[in-house]
């Protein structure tokens, strides 16, 4: 069996052994030491025992609990390759895999501790990944902001979406990576610079959601969302509720992953979405609410709302910090929101005109965004929420091979972007006030 450390002080690190059984915790006796300055990991925290043809995790009496797969370890639980295990909320996280093997007990350096599934790190499992992406995976991540929303009738037709996407060109994916490369980087700059955006980021960490779903054992992140109420209350984009009812439709699954926090990851379920939102209109009130199974918890962090009198005032120049999961970066397994800084460039009405009046309701900005941060939060400089990320502005080129005939599409992005004033969300959040009476 061979255990891969993601995160904390001895990421990057793995463990193969022979036996039948493993320790893990921050005590030196455990077969998997995870460091003396874990506080949320106790110093015998978990066990891996081999009984009866298979592997089982338990906790062993843990401060702070044991989660595989998100879920909390109350009796001995079956684990399969591939699987995570959390020691402690917001702890250390950790990977199985190679289950059936065996050899003399190493601990082994991998490759570039800042790639969760990088060349040399549970190659196996990284290798069966690609494999399945490329036998079972169909693109269920539709292009956002211009282009109309498709919606999946049915799960064959999501199916082919999904493989579409994996086969999107190279070309266009480079060119979305290359647009936000050159956007200026909060987490490297901002942050350290200790101003307010990096003291807004840090604060509301915890406030921000992958969201991914589970077909046909493949987990892909499309979506991003923030907690707007402490009961399990997420917002994002109306298109991003049509994909969880896509995803169903297919027979999946949808979760929400906190950031930062891999042991939290929660079933996602009810959808709301805003009544003006039109699908085949790109700038519409294209926004949604949609509900976590937290169980008995409560969310940590929430994102407030601007008042409306200083929604009004925001004009052309202003500041916003952007958190939220690009497609090319994001990890299930490791979740953590790409943090930007920008500015509004101009504020429009729905359809694009600027009439002189409050109304306004589309914010646009020079931050770049690509697949996988629609329904990111946009803040002031204060940490409160003032639009909802939504779109942005591209091009579909199509070339034709002149050997081949080989019809090529390539999506071309441009750094013009655009979100939901946040004041949009009232009539959704009262439906709630009014469920709830």
């Amino acid at each position: 069996m061979r255990i891969d450390v993601l995160t904390g002080e001895r990421r990057g690190l793995a463990h193969e052994g022979r036996g039948t059984t493993v320790v893990l915790g921050r005590g030196g006796d455990c077969e998997v030491a995870l460091g003396e300055r874990e506080a949320r990991v106790s110093s015998r925290h978990a066990e891996l025992a081999h009984q009866d043809g298979r592997w089982l995790v338990r906790d062993l009496g843990s401060t702070n609990g044991t989660f595989l797969r998100g879920r909390r370890v109350t009796v001995p639980t079956p684990v399969n390759d591939g699987d995570t295990i959390t020691l402690g909320r917001g702890g250390v996280t950790v990977r199985v895999s190679e289950l059936g093997g065996s050899g003399r007990k190493t601990e082994v350096a991998t490759g570039d501790s800042g790639d969760s599934l990088g060349v040399g790190r549970t190659t196996l499992y990284a290798t069966m990944m690609r494999e399945s992406l490329r036998r079972h995976s169909q693109r269920f991540w539709l292009i956002m902001g211009g282009s109309a929303i498709v919606i999946l009738a049915v799960a064959a037709f999501f199916v082919e979406r999904l493989r579409k996407q994996k086969q999107d060109s190279d070309a266009g994916t480079a060119q979305a990576l290359q647009a936000a490369e050159a956007a200026t980087s909060l987490a490297s700059t901002e942050r350290r610079k200790g101003d307010a955006p990096g003291r807004v980021a840090r604060r509301l960490e915890n406030a921000v959601f992958m969201i991914v779903a589970d077909v046909k054992g493949v987990t892909e992140p499309f979506c991003s969302a923030f907690a707007l109420r402490a009961d399990g209350w997420l917002g994002t984009n109306a298109h991003c509720g049509r994909l969880i009812d896509a995803v169903r439709t297919a027979g999946g699954s949808v979760r929400a992953l906190m950031n930062h926090d891999p042991g939290r990851s929660y079933s996602v379920g009810r959808v709301i979405e805003h009544p003006d939102y039109i699908p085949d209109e790109s700038k519409s009130a294209d926004l949604a609410l949609i509900k976590v199974d937290l169980g008995v918890e409560s969310l940590p962090k929430v994102v407030h709302l601007a008042p409306l009198e200083e929604l009004h005032k925001i004009v052309e120049g202003a500041t916003i910090v952007i958190m939220g999961f690009p497609k090319q970066l994001a990890e299930a397994t490791a979740p953590a929101a790409d943090v930007r800084l920008g500015r509004v460039t101009r504020v429009t009405s729905l359809v694009g005109d600027i009439p002189a009046n409050v109304g306004n309701r589309l914010l646009w900005f020079d931050v770049a965004t690509t697949h996988g941060t629609s329904g990111s939060p946009i803040l002031d400089a204060g940490g409160r929420l003032i639009a909802i990320n939504s779109g942005g502005n591209f091009d579909e080129v199509r070339t034709v091979d002149p050997d081949t005939q080989a019809v090529k599409d390539t999506t071309i992005y441009h750094p013009y972007n655009y979100g939901v004033r946040a004041d949009a969300l009232d009539p959704l959040l009262s439906q709630l006030s009014d469920e709830s009476l």
